[in-house]
């Protein structure tokens, strides 16, 4: 074999492994091949003629990602707040609005120092 083939084999190996450890905290495969388009679960990138394939039927696929359990109120909302970090609270992102009191008690919010360095330093006592 190859370096290029063996590479290969060992990203298979890698998604086959993240794909059982996903299944096993309640993600599954969303289904996509020869199933209706629905907009809400796929996203498109082309539309084409489907060799005998009814309109709106999915006749390819470039990537595959995990579904989530939309039965399970804890796995959705565990999802929701995922999805919220990566959206908004990501490197690049702008900082929530976080508001505080200084050391006299006085309140400040996060935004006053807009465009400045802020070293936001977090502790608490339990």
């Amino acid at each position: 074999t190859t370096d290029v083939e063996t590479l290969r084999e060992g990203f298979r190996m890698t998604g086959s492994q993240i794909e059982k450890l996903l299944e096993s905290h309640g993600c599954e495969s969303i289904k996509t091949e020869n199933e209706v388009f629905d907009p809400a679960v796929h996203e498109a990138i082309s539309q084409q003629p489907g060799n005998g394939a009814a309109p709106g039927t999915v006749i390819g696929v470039t990537s595959r990602g995990p579904g989530i359990d939309q039965s399970n109120p804890q796995m959705l909302a565990q999802a929701k707040g995922q999805i919220n970090v990566i959206e908004n609270l990501s490197i690049g992102c702008t900082a929530p609005d976080i508001v505080g009191k200084d050391h006299d008690g006085k309140e400040f919010k996060l935004s006053d120092y807009r465009g400045k360095a802020v070293l936001v330093d977090f502790w608490g006592i339990w």
